[in-house]
């Protein structure tokens, strides 16, 4: 009896081990994605800001090419 004790203490210490294994994946998983997403998000910032100057710059050529004289044929 002794020896199955033992052997089920060593198999009960190895999942143990192979959860703490698992446990510290899954938090540098986590690590990596919260860095991914920060960049991600950092990212669409900018090209939000890229393409609001874009539309602007849009507008004000759209209006400098309304003012201009009309050419009639």
């Amino acid at each position: 009896m002794p020896d199955d004790l033992q052997s089920l203490r060593d198999a009960l210490d190895a999942t143990d081990r192979r959860l703490e294994g698992f446990n510290d994946q899954i938090e540098r998983f986590e690590d990596r994605l919260f860095v991914r997403e920060t960049n991600l998000r950092r990212q669409y910032a900018s090209l939000q800001t890229l393409l609001e100057g874009l539309a602007t710059q849009g507008n004000w050529i759209s209006g400098q090419l309304a003012s201009l004289p009309q050419i009639s044929r």
